[in-house]
């Protein structure tokens, strides 16, 4: 199909493309360029795009969809179905997203003994939480929708439910609190790693990667310990998959830097942190940018589908260890683009 007469943003920094042309042939761009510079196949179907502008679609690599009911103005589980994903799928795709990937969905999973705790960031209430070893019946709608193109809407990949301490994931409304495994124990941390990566590869779907937090909110929740963070990168490793982190402090950050099986990182960094920016810029940490529906907070794992690669230098004022396996493929490192660049680290 040859499309033509469209202001094409072409999305690699060249300037736009006044009258265009260009060619698609088995959904491949295959020829661009303006009218009368470009030979278009004989035969072939024309669209006319005068007056329109054409760009490359957006991608949402940090979103959590499905609990709210934009219309009716609710955030609940009851929230998470088929229909009202792909309504918001549907609205993403109109503002220009092509793909969103989904943290700490809503999945039936493993009930452990967090569950059971009242320690959780926002008071839940009304909750029966099924006995420890049982399933909570949260369904899989995100698996059911995981790589599906569906026409008028973006596409969905989701990470699951993530892992973090008892009351020590996400935060908000109480829809998402209790969302992840809520892990206390080194044996809890791998028996979820299991029961998670389970939950995929028996659909035969790929797990983007597993998401935990290490965060204590200013010292207001317990986080999981470095004994606790291992165990899950360990399991994860063993089977495969990528660990992305949200992570404040500069201890935790150096850590997993130094660990060549780590993958994937989402910082998101706070008041005081400015060490942990200033020492990354000075590595030449290369920190890729994304466009998020959040704006400027665009905490950003890569994924290996929308990917460039990262790249770790030695910085021997932070001890971080310079690994061959952080220049393969697979690594990629996200952050908060506008508080970043300031610190002299490219986006």
């Amino acid at each position: 199909m040859v499309f033509e007469g469209a202001r094409l943003i072409p999305g690699d920094g060249n300037a736009a493309i006044e009258n265009s042309v260009f060619v698609v042939e088995n959904g491949r761009f295959m020829l661009v360029g303006q009218q009368g510079d470009v030979q278009v196949p004989e035969g072939a179907t024309h669209v006319d795009l005068n007056g329109k502008t054409v760009m490359p679609a957006k991608i949402d690599l940090h979103g959590h969809l499905c609990y709210e009911d934009v219309v009716e103005g609710t955030t609940a589980k009851a929230n998470v179905t088929r229909e009202n994903c792909i309504e918001q799928l549907e609205r993403l795709a109109y503002m220009g997203f092509s793909t969103v990937v989904s943290i700490a969905d809503l999945m039936e999973r493993e009930v452990f003994p967090g569950d059971h705790l009242d320690v959780y960031q926002t008071p839940r209430s009304g909750i029966n939480v099924p006995a420890v070893g049982e399933r909570q019946p949260w369904g899989d709608v995100p698996l059911q929708l995981h790589g599906d193109i569906i026409p008028n809407a973006a596409q969905f990949f989701t990470t699951g439910p993530a892992v973090a301490f008892p009351g020590g994931g996400a935060g908000g409304h109480q829809a998402r609190n209790d969302v992840m495994y809520p892990v206390g124990t080194e044996a809890e941390a791998r028996r979820a790693v299991r029961d998670y990566v389970s939950s995929f590869t028996s659909r035969n779907l790929e797990l983007p990667f597993i998401k935990i937090w290490v965060d204590d909110r200013g010292d207001r929740v317990e986080t999981l310990s470095p004994p606790l963070y291992r165990a899950v990168i360990d399991d994860a490793t063993q089977l495969g998959v990528s660990v992305a982190a949200h992570t404040v402090t500069l201890a935790d950050a150096k850590e997993r830097m130094g660990r060549a099986w780590w993958g994937q990182f989402t910082f998101r960094f706070g008041a005081g942190t400015c060490r942990t920016r200033n020492c990354l810029g000075s590595c030449g940490t290369w920190w890729p940018a994304a466009t998020g529906r959040s704006g400027s907070r665009t905490q950003v794992p890569l994924m290996p589908w929308a990917t460039r690669r990262g790249r770790i230098l030695c910085c021997p004022r932070c001890s971080l260890r310079p690994e061959s396996a952080f220049c393969r493929p697979g690594l990629y490192l996200g952050g908060e683009n506008g508080r970043l660049r300031p610190s002299g680290v490219p986006a």
